[in-house]
């Protein structure tokens, strides 16, 4: 037997790998970029609807308790 063998060959070019890593980078860089700039407007919505004037202050009724659990730890 013949002892002539070569380095196994790459399936895809190191310019092909390279391109695609590019690609893949550049795609999580735009989809970072568009979840902050989501994140960014939903803050700017939640302040203007938590400023603004007519916002409704609720007073909740007092609550009494009426059972203590035993062995929940509360000395009394």
């Amino acid at each position: 037997m013949t002892a002539n063998r070569t380095a196994p060959q790459a399936l895809v070019s190191a310019t092909a790998r390279f391109v695609a890593a590019v690609l893949v980078a550049t795609g999580f860089a735009l989809v970072s970029l568009g979840a902050a700039s989501a994140s960014h407007d939903a803050v700017q919505i939640a302040d203007g609807r938590f400023s603004a004037p007519n916002l409704a202050h609720v007073t909740l009724p007092r609550v009494e308790i009426v059972v203590r659990r035993a062995g929940a730890g509360n000395t009394i």
